[in-house]
């Protein structure tokens, strides 16, 4: 499970890493967390796919913080 910025619901934000960046997450509101700020990752893939993945889902959180998108309510 990671924290991240509510910036946007944990739906949209996934979909988003599904959809630009090729990164598979789950919604954190799939397994009881509240909605916005969470997202769920597999540890299962190899270290090297792991860490790729890793840093684009923090490129695209950052992109979003930058952005000044606004927080999930």
């Amino acid at each position: 499970m990671l924290r991240v910025p509510r910036t946007q619901e944990d739906e949209a934000l996934a979909l988003a890493l599904l959809e630009r960046d090729h990164v598979i997450v789950d919604p954190g509101v799939l397994f009881g967390f509240p909605s916005g700020g969470h997202l769920v990752v597999s540890l299962l893939p190899p270290p090297d796919v792991f860490v790729t993945g890793i840093r684009r889902l923090d490129a695209r959180v950052a992109d979003g913080v930058a952005a000044g998108a606004r927080p999930s309510a």
